[in-house]
């Protein structure tokens, strides 16, 4: 890895099987991390997981910065190896916000992790209703008349 010296990297790896949508069919829990060991799509996330922290030893061994994304209900921070790392490791810090006082057009609480403690100031404060509602325009799901209507099935 050819990286400068204090150079930044930013990861995310895939939330699809730790974020709290996911928890029925990726069956993660608190008490079970690694959820449904026989499905391809869990194994896989978890790998990447670990891959991270492999990633972040490198980083750390260079003398880099870090940062790595996650939704806010993750359970992405219980994995074994991040764990680790964690809290034997690195000293690593985390800043929860919300993705729309950023810019984002919908509201995601995120958490990010890092080791460099400045990461707080990601956190601009609370999200009021009145700004979320005024500054969503990412719709994530659609209304069932629009459903109805689409698909020609009478209410």
């Amino acid at each position: 890895m050819d990286m400068n010296p204090n150079g930044v990297a930013c990861m995310g790896p895939p939330c699809s099987s730790w974020g709290l949508p996911a928890r029925g069919t990726s069956q993660r829990t608190v008490m079970n991390i690694y959820g449904n060991i026989f499905s391809h799509w869990v194994r896989s996330n978890t790998a990447i997981v670990s891959r991270a922290v492999l990633l972040i030893l490198v980083l750390l061994a260079n003398n880099c910065l870090f940062i790595l994304e996650q939704p806010r209900q993750s359970l992405l921070s219980s994995h074994r190896r991040f764990n680790w790392l964690v809290n034997y490791v690195a000293y690593v810090c985390s800043s929860t916000f919300w993705m729309q006082k950023h810019g984002h057009p919908s509201p995601k609480p995120t958490v990010c992790y890092s080791n460099m403690p400045e990461i707080y100031k990601l956190d601009l404060g609370k999200l009021t209703k009145v700004e979320r509602l005024e500054n969503t325009t990412l719709k994530t799901t659609r209304l069932f008349d629009e459903f109805y209507w689409l698909f020609g099935v009478g209410a």
